[in-house]
């Protein structure tokens, strides 16, 4: 049996948390959206993204690791400045990937949860996030762990590409109910 161990991510995962938040995007969008924007996205474009992240305290980041591999990661918390969502009482899941070729064995489950109940210890009462109209993969992967649709699809615009998105919402207070373990994960 293989153990996968969520904790929080550091500076040291930087190299390895861009590159795989490279691979699974490329992955997960590349055929949504057009090929000159996927390549203008190279390694040092994800390596920005992650120095700005790792710098973000009221955004954490799990990751999900097996012998010293990262194989997923999720950033959750406070409402984000382009967060469609503007009420109190919420937070959000801004990002979950999880490497191609570990889909399928439960890590982004796993991640999901974490951020879940991280987020209802905080008090947040309900979680929202965003996801493209057209990855009805994602879209199913969320429902199947119950979150839902939540206003009507909006056009997300990224330099000149416009994508259909949907926000979707999930009550948290039925994850502080449903929790059967504590929120325990290594520093």
């Amino acid at each position: 049996m293989q153990v996968i161990s969520v904790r929080r991510a550091d500076y040291e995962d930087l190299k390895e948390l861009a590159d795989l938040h490279r691979r699974a995007w490329v992955d997960s969008h590349g055929t949504i959206f057009p090929r000159w924007y996927v390549e203008e996205r190279p390694f040092s474009f994800f390596h920005g993204l992650w120095e700005a992240f790792l710098n973000d305290d009221q955004r954490p980041v799990l990751v999900a690791s097996q012998d010293s591999r990262l194989y997923g990661f999720v950033r959750y918390g406070r409402l984000g400045p382009t967060s469609r969502i503007r009420w109190s009482g919420f937070s959000e899941i801004h990002t979950i990937y999880v490497a191609p070729e570990m889909q399928g064995h439960g890590i982004g489950s796993t991640l999901l949860s974490y951020a879940e109940r991280a987020m209802s210890v905080t008090g947040a009462k309900d979680a929202v996030l965003s996801v493209s109209a057209e990855r009805t993969s994602a879209i199913g992967f969320y429902s199947r762990h119950g979150w839902s649709p939540h206003g009507e699809r909006y056009m997300a615009e990224y330099e000149g590409v416009h994508l259909p998105f949907i926000t979707m919402q999930k009550h948290l207070q039925q994850v502080l109910d449903n929790s059967k373990t504590q929120l325990v994960y290594s520093n």
